[in-house]
């Protein structure tokens, strides 16, 4: 509920997941105690039900093939995708747990993929992002790619997949798109899913486009198509009128807003910087803001005018003892008479 701050800590041998009140609270309290590790959790907006994703083993290692060897470290590989970006294929994936609230608590309702060799969230960068309720809590909503070996390695053809969490059946709403389908974010009234979604499969550099979908009868527009650029991340206003989002322009990120009664988008901020994650407020949006001369810090731009005002400054002591180098547009001709932007 708001003003409560719920996080997951070590204690023990064992996972907690705990919540607090800060001001009224003197110590957290112990929501749930898991026996494995959590990589991350997210709630229903009403608290009924928490879903975590949590490591499940869903590959024979060597030694269950060849338990007369328990010392060897060896791999048996005999296909693709054995190594991803930063990460080894192990014997465990993540999965998607359901948790129902009982009194003070929760009890465990089961794995969502029970039985899928899949992890729940694309690896080897998908996270609990990727996992959102519906506002009444009635549906878990996530993305991933349900392929393994070479079809994982040259497919980019995720998806985004609906769990009735009463029934338990799962349905893929997006087989029609052949590209990434991501970030599923429900509007605040519960009657839309907005999505990123690519068009093409194998191209991982295609244009991400805000898919956004009626729950009730399946109908899908594109809210970006008038936009010849590729959105990075977006927010619901909590009117449900407009999205809000982030999309490179000239090697800066900035904040946009499309007007999903007409499709209509309206860049909001141009200063030369880049705006990172967002969080809409009425009127206004509280991000986080970097450039290529400052760090990190929280920003506040007003919705209407993308007037910025920074709102920390955490090294703001260091930084007075650095001359800053100016930073200066450019535009280069190449060899083929085009224009390249540097900085």
């Amino acid at each position: 509920k708001a003003n409560t701050l719920w996080w997951l800590r070590s204690a023990n041998s064992v996972t907690e997941l705990v919540k607090m009140k800060p001001g009224t609270d003197k110590v957290p309290t112990v929501v749930y105690t898991f026996d494995d590790e959590v990589e991350g959790f997210t709630f229903s907006a009403n608290q009924e039900y928490i879903a975590t994703l949590q490591p499940v083993k869903v590959r024979q290692t060597v030694h269950d093939l060849h338990p007369d060897l328990p010392k060897t470290q060896a791999r048996i590989e005999g296909d693709l995708m054995y190594r991803h970006w930063n990460a080894w294929q192990g014997e465990k994936a993540l999965h998607l747990f359901l948790y129902e609230k009982a009194g003070t608590s929760y009890n465990l309702k089961g794995d969502v993929l029970k039985g899928e060799p899949y992890a729940a969230v694309t690896p080897p960068f998908g996270g609990i992002d990727d996992v959102t309720f519906s506002q009444d809590g009635k549906t878990l909503y996530y993305s991933t790619k349900k392929k393994s070996g070479k079809e994982f390695a040259q497919s980019t053809d995720s998806q985004i997949y609906a769990y009735d969490v009463k029934s338990g059946m799962t349905s893929c709403l997006t087989e029609q798109h052949k590209g990434y389908d991501t970030n599923p974010r429900v509007s605040p009234d519960n009657t839309k899913l907005a999505y990123l979604s690519m068009a093409r499969d194998g191209f991982e550099a295609d244009k991400n486009r805000i898919m956004v979908r009626n729950i009730a009868t399946g109908a899908e527009e594109d809210v970006t198509r008038g936009l010849d650029l590729s959105v990075e991340s977006f927010v619901w206003h909590a009117k449900g009128q407009f999205i809000y989002f982030t999309a490179a322009v000239k090697g800066t990120k900035q904040l946009f807003e499309v007007d999903l009664k007409t499709a209509k988008t309206r860049q909001i901020t141009t200063e030369v910087c880049d705006i990172l994650s967002i969080n809409v407020l009425k009127d206004r949006v509280i991000a986080e803001r970097q450039s290529m001369v400052a760090p990190t810090d929280i920003w506040q731009v007003t919705l209407k005018t993308g007037v910025q005002k920074q709102l920390t400054a955490i090294n703001k002591e260091l930084m007075s003892t650095i001359a800053l180098p100016t930073v200066t547009e450019k535009w280069i001709t190449t060899t083929d008479g085009k224009k390249m932007l540097v900085w």
